[in-house]
């Protein structure tokens, strides 16, 4: 019984706290809605806007109906009908919509670009890139390939090596290089020996560009020059020589023996016989005259 008494107790209570709360809601409700509309009303907007403008406000059809300052100025007079749809009214009265914050626009960089570090041919220069904000960034310039021009600092000659220096028309860098000696070149000669038939000859040959001795080159024996058949004649009884000799240096190349012909023995011989008989015959006759 105690519990079931105790559950009204609480139910009756609850309640009493809802009506009281909805009570206080409704009362500052209509305190506020009072001033709003008074103000609307001193402004001289027509009754049946200022009701549209409440209930687009969210004030409830209730409120808005039964609210008193509607009725007394309503009884009052206060509501022309010329006043009904005045546009400026209108316009007074509406309350401005709460100011919206403008967006702050997001800032755009907008860079100059100064070059603080020129490149070189062994580093890489700088690009800094600058924004009126106070930003700055930087970018790597490539480094600078050498420039080389070449001068040839010492000629080169026939037997000693010359010299070429680069030099980098950007920074100054420089390096040579061996430049070969040209070598002698043929030109005229000298003949310091006179070749013969049978033995070789020597000449100097000299260089072209400088005129050095460059070598001593052998030349070849012109070798003979047959001239043919020279017969040398021998006496009557001996043989004739057949020589072959040099045209240039007459030395005997060939030798051939001609044998003695038989007619020229029966020339000599036959006559030489007769002779001699004539001879004997004579003395043998001057033998026989002496005997008698």
């Amino acid at each position: 019984m105690k519990n079931k008494f105790m559950k009204y107790l609480l139910i009756g209570f609850t309640s009493l706290s809802l009506i009281s709360t909805s009570f206080m809601v409704t009362q500052d409700e209509q305190s506020a809605f009072s001033k709003e509309v008074q103000k609307l009303i001193d402004s001289g907007i027509s009754k049946d806007d200022i009701k549209d403008y409440l209930r687009s406000h969210g004030y409830s059809n209730d409120i808005v109906g039964g609210t008193q300052a509607l009725k007394e100025a309503e009884a009052s007079g206060c509501f022309n009908n010329s006043n009904s749809s005045t546009p400026a009214a209108t316009t007074t009265a509406t309350p401005a919509p709460s100011a919206t914050p403008t967006p702050t626009p997001k800032h755009e960089h907008k860079y100059s670009v100064k070059l603080t570090k020129d490149p070189t041919c062994y580093e890489e220069g700088t690009l800094t890139y600058t924004c009126d904000c106070g930003d700055t960034y930087e970018e790597p310039v490539a480094q600078l390939e050498h420039q080389y021009t070449d001068t040839v600092t010492k000629e080169p000659t026939c037997t000693t090596e010359g010299e070429r220096t680069y030099k980098c028309s950007l920074c100054g860098d420089t390096y040579t290089e061996v430049i070969e000696a040209k070598g002698h070149m043929d030109g005229q000669f000298t003949i310091t020996k006179e070749p013969t038939c049978t033995e070789p000859g020597e000449k100097t040959v000299y260089c072209k560009v400088c005129n050095e001795e460059i070598r001593t080159e052998s030349i070849d024996p012109t070798g003979h020059e047959n001239t043919g058949e020279l017969i040398t004649y021998g006496n009557f009884f001996s043989p004739d020589i057949d020589e072959t000799r040099c045209l240039k240096c007459m030395a005997v190349l060939d030798t051939k023996e001609i044998p003695v012909p038989i007619w020229h023995y029966v020339v000599v011989g036959v006559p030489a016989l007769i002779i001699l008989i004539v001879i004997i015959a004579v003395l043998v006759d001057k033998i026989k005259y002496r005997k008698k």
